[in-house]
């Protein structure tokens, strides 16, 4: 009887909250998570029945369909669609590693860090091939490797089912691309393994979950530690779970240190609620039914912060009567009813007391329908001036040969980079443009609607052979503005004719609107408001019956975040923690063992997150006047030096090669974010305690943090709470 499939002796530990559950004899005082599911919740009404989910409210969740078979799944026999399993599905023992799937993974820190450059396409006249770039795409494969390889450790050690998706890389590694399409089939094939990704990112995390499941001592001498899944990467006996490998296949299975720590401070290792998941439905068993295999734990799912489903109607009712352990899992009476905008909710059969509350509609998205700001000043045009004045001179000179051929070009221009040149118009970073060669981003697919430049944003010059190219040398063509709107139609769910619109008044080929929406002129729907039952003392005291009459359930629209004059923005969360810096001096918190201090009550989503309630107490702090001079670090008043430190003694600084994200902004590629190595002031620590590394960090705040830290706590015991920061 267990949720979790890992072996015995080691599955007593793990399974606890599933034995109790499974059993007739209720013992609340083995229970691993023995705290009763929180008050609220969310409802759902789907086709006909009540679900139940305390622990996330989402607008477009869909009832999954039925499952014969434990072994069968969404993921059968469809591959690299990603569509398919970005939707809760129930859970059976072959797939349960789909509810970790993270939403929206963060590709921008180790270690998925090599997923954020995309291959360039390359071709091999000999053959007549596309194919990617061989350095991007054995970065990928590398992490590919590393991943299965930490899949396979964890999932051997504790015995749960192994998972077998498709290898992303498979996707290009397989196929041949040839001919006309190949290019583009590349293309689309290269993006379906990078999303596809997730699904290994998902199975990681599942395996992670697990191990950890049977592990839960992480203290050691009264400090956190590195936990046991770390452990097993790390160890040097993974080497010897599959035999001994080659040189070749060990440089890429190779679990070195720096992937293994940057684990925690992923979405494939953190639990805590940064990354959502996709979740999973669940059926609560029936008592008198043999224990089923795959069974998992709803308190299990909750701890890890993966968004859990269950029905809850007769069935449940009956069970929860005949075993009272279930009905803690009873819907709170202040549970919010989600009204999920679908189809099936036609279904569900009118409420005859009252009549049922609008659900609220889809937030509607406001966007400037401005014109492109015009550069004041175009040195273009005084160069194409001279250049004018120039070929004046040259052309009464030319030869019968060198005039035949510059009418040839003027006829046909070529644009093959072989047989001319090419030059763009750029804005430097002061401002000012200057012209430059194009190198190989720029010549990609031009001229076609892929490509960064259209024929009428191209100035060609037969004398010198060369074309300038400028984004504000005029609007796009109509291919390239069709092919925009598909992709801002698709992004946003909008129509291509309003994205085509707003492109057009982009580039200023038909005027702006008189009148511009906004988010401040615009009234969206408020539903009236509904009384709310008042909550029972005792949350086990509730009464157990069929949630029918939705009406005593408030509806509360999603938060929004808002400009003081109504218009809705989207904030960067580095944003706040930037301006703050800046203008205020303010250094960000380094590990959450730190700790926040107190809470301030907001019902904003930006400020309720960690680093703004930091920013919170900060300003706070701040408006009750400077901070007294003995509070400094550096400070000579300083109460406790911290050069009098022992720790920081042993700090020392100097330069490494370190990956730095680089943020730019292109008009027509919007936001680029680039890694590279650069040279960074590291700081680290002297003091060997025989682990073969050293402590460091990159930021002195953080340094003059552990050196306040006491000087009893070994460096493992430090690098683990800060690389969950």
């Amino acid at each position: 009887m267990r949720s979790i499939p890992i072996p015995k002796p080691l599955a007593w530990q793990a399974a606890r909250p599933c034995l109790a559950q499974y059993s007739r004899v209720v013992t609340p005082t083995i229970l691993l998570y023995d705290n009763p599911v929180v008050s609220g919740g969310f409802l759902y009404k789907l086709p006909g029945e009540t679900y139940y989910s305390p622990n996330c409210r989402r607008l477009n969740v869909e009832l999954p369909p039925n499952v014969e078979s434990s072994n069968d799944g969404i993921i059968k026999g469809r591959d690299f669609e990603i569509e398919h399993v970005r939707k809760p599905q129930w859970w059976t023992t072959a797939h349960g590693y789909l509810a970790f799937l993270p939403l929206r993974p963060d590709l921008s820190s180790p270690p998925l860090h090599p997923l954020l450059r995309i291959p360039k396409v390359l071709f091999d006249p000999r053959t007549g091939q596309f194919y990617p770039d061989p350095a991007v795409w054995e970065s990928w494969k590398e992490l590919q490797a590393k991943i299965a390889h930490a899949i396979h450790l964890l999932i051997y050690r504790s015995g749960a089912p192994a998972v077998r998706p498709a290898y992303p890389c498979s996707r290009v590694d397989r196929k041949m691309y040839k001919g006309p399409g190949g290019k583009h089939n590349l293309k689309e094939d290269m993006f379906d393994a990078l999303s596809w990704f997730s699904v290994w990112f998902a199975c990681l995390a599942y395996a992670i979950a697990v191990s950890d499941a049977m592990d839960r001592a992480t203290k050691k001498a009264g400090y956190r530690t590195v936990p046991a899944w770390m452990e097993i990467l790390a160890s040097e006996y993974i080497s010897k779970v599959g035999g001994e490998p080659t040189p070749e296949q060990k440089k890429k299975e190779e679990l070195d240190g720096r992937f293994v720590s940057s684990l925690p401070s992923s979405c494939l290792a953190s639990f805590d609620g940064t990354f959502e998941r996709i979740g999973s439905f669940v059926n609560i068993p029936d008592d008198d039914m043999p224990v089923q295999h795959g069974m998992v734990s709803i308190d299990w799912l909750c701890k890890l912060k993966v968004p859990v489903w269950y029905r809850w109607g007769p069935r449940e009712i009956a069970i929860a009567e005949k075993n009272p352990f279930w009905k803690r899992y009873a819907p709170p009476k202040d549970a919010e009813v989600v009204a999920c905008p679908s189809r099936t909710q036609e279904t569900v059969s009118p409420i005859t007391s009252e009549p049922p509350v609008p659900p609220h509609p889809p937030k509607e998205l406001f966007k400037p329908f401005r014109r492109r700001t015009e550069p004041v000043d175009k040195p273009w045009e005084a160069w194409f001036k001279e250049r004018e004045l120039r070929n004046a001179l040259i052309i009464p000179k030319q030869s019968q040969a060198a005039r035949s051929r510059r009418l040839t070009w003027e006829h046909n221009p070529p644009t093959n980079p072989k047989k001319t040149k090419f030059f763009v118009w750029y804005k430097d970073e002061d401002g000012v443009f200057r012209r430059r060669k194009a190198g190989e981003d720029d010549l990609e697919d031009l001229f076609q609607p892929e490509g960064a430049f259209s024929r009428s944003q191209a100035r060609y010059d037969a004398v010198s052979n060369e074309w300038d190219l400028c984004e504000f040398f005029g609007p796009a063509d109509d291919a390239r503005l069709q092919h925009l709107a598909e992709l801002d139609a698709e992004y946003h769910g909008t129509t291509l004719e309003q994205e085509l619109e707003v492109w057009k008044i982009h580039y200023g080929i038909i005027p702006e609107p008189d009148n511009i929406p906004t988010a401040a002129t615009a009234q969206p729907f408020a539903p009236e408001p509904v009384g709310q039952p008042a909550l029972e003392d005792d949350p086990m005291d509730i009464e157990t019956r069929p949630i029918e009459d939705t009406q005593g359930f408030p509806v509360v629209p999603s938060p929004q975040i808002t400009e003081p004059d109504g218009n809705a923005i989207d904030i960067l969360p580095e944003q706040p923690s930037f301006v703050a810096n800046g203008f205020f001096g303010y250094a960000s918190f380094v590990p959450k063992v730190l700790g926040l201090g107190k809470t301030y009550s907001t019902g904003d989503a930006l400020w309720s997150t960690a680093t703004g309630q930091q920013l919170l107490s900060f300003f706070h702090a701040l408006v009750k006047g400077k901070p007294a001079s003995d509070l400094w670090d550096l400070s000579r008043y300083n109460r406790t030096p911290v050069t009098s430190l022992p720790r920081f003694k042993q700090l020392r600084t100097s330069l490494a090669q370190c990956l730095v994200q680089e943020v730019d902004w292109d008009n027509a590629k919007g936001r680029i974010i680039r890694t590279v190595q650069k040279p960074l002031p590291t700081f680290w620590f002297a003091a060997d305690h025989g682990q073969g590394w050293r402590l460091g960090c990159l930021s002195p705040v953080t340094a003059l943090a552990i050196s306040r830290w006491d000087n009893g706590m070994n460096p493992i015991a430090i690098a683990f709470p800060l690389s969950l920061a």
